[in-house]
């Protein structure tokens, strides 16, 4: 299973260097760029094309991060929300 990550805002995937999964594989996202007109949504979408939503997937994010990933939660189905 993948499990991916986006980290706080101001932060980059060097904050999930320590993190390991037993039998899973953790992928932290690139942040897109934000449009003037994006919204918590639309920007949230812009993550999608980061994911592999044909095999089982879990989200995982920290501060700004974690409100992206309830977001995306809501336009894909992961197994689990962390």
């Amino acid at each position: 299973m993948k499990v991916y990550a986006i980290p706080g805002l101001g932060t980059t995937k060097k904050l999930f260097v320590n993190t390991h999964f037993i039998n899973a594989e953790l992928i932290a996202l690139n942040w897109p760029v934000v449009e003037k007109n994006d919204d918590m949504k639309s920007y949230a979408r812009k993550f999608l094309q980061q994911i592999d939503t044909s095999t089982p997937f879990c989200l995982l994010g920290v501060s700004f991060g974690g409100m992206l990933c309830a977001e995306l939660a809501q336009l894909c189905s992961p197994k689990k929300l962390f």
